[in-house]
């Protein structure tokens, strides 16, 4: 069982997991592992399992990175094992500032950090009618993005019901549209690749989390379709402006 001040600050994550991410991740598998490859050739052996998404949802199986350039389909939550016996929800999304609160949790920003690859993201905001409007998020640039995770599944183990990956984020950085005060913590390459490095120290982390992001100033943003409000839409037209 968890010590009781972690599983109260695990609950009230939960509570507050009001984020509404979700992303799209179209692009070839060797594209996005690309920029972590040395040798081109055994680090893209396990490609085979890729498959294109313009609605990923959490419950649902995505890509993630590992270190040594490992991809793997994992599950989109994972459940910390206090959390089983009192049927709580897995948590899909993490404040990078309540790692510190969280045994389980430091655990995976210690030794179980991946890359979660994309290429945008959604957001929705309220209107006056009630009504919440999607919106898609993209980098002005052509190229992936590359969104911190954690993961409590090492790459060669299988998996059970409760192992999967989370998505770290921030603070929306200043200018970045965001109706929560929230973002995904997105990564260039080179801090992508820190990232990854099993041999980064705990500081050299932190200072990524807190530094790392890319700028608000290169993204854009424009309404779509409320077809992506259902999880079971997947297509390309749902990234289309509207």
């Amino acid at each position: 069982m968890l010590e009781r001040c972690a599983f109260e600050a695990l609950c009230v994550h939960v509570r507050e997991n009001i984020m509404c991410v979700r992303y799209v991740r179209t692009g070839s598998g060797p594209g996005y592992v690309a920029p972590f490859s040395t040798d081109n050739g055994q680090s893209l052996e396990r490609l085979d399992i890729y498959s294109p998404t313009w609605n990923a949802a959490p419950g649902t199986r995505q890509l993630v990175i590992y270190p040594d350039c490992i991809i793997r389909s994992l599950n989109w939550g994972c459940r910390p094992p206090g959390f089983v016996p009192l049927r709580l929800p897995k948590i899909v999304t993490s404040r990078a500032e309540n790692v510190a609160y969280s045994p389980f949790l430091k655990a995976l920003w210690r030794s179980g950090r991946v890359i979660v690859p994309a290429d945008s993201w959604y957001e929705w905001i309220g209107t006056d009618d009630g009504v919440r409007q999607p919106y898609a998020i993209l980098p002005k640039r052509s190229g992936p993005l590359f969104l911190a995770g954690v993961a409590n599944l090492q790459p060669d183990n299988e998996a059970h019901d409760d192992d999967g990956f989370i998505v770290i984020t921030s603070a929306a950085r200043s200018g970045l549209f965001d109706v929560h005060g929230r973002s995904p913590l997105i990564f260039a390459v080179d801090a992508a690749r820190k990232w990854l490095d099993p041999a980064a120290s705990a500081r050299e982390i932190e200072d990524i989390a807190r530094n790392g992001a890319v700028p608000a100033e290169e993204f854009e943003w424009f309404q779509v379709s409320p077809a992506v409000n259902r999880v079971g839409n997947d297509g390309a037209e749902l990234v289309k402006p509207v």
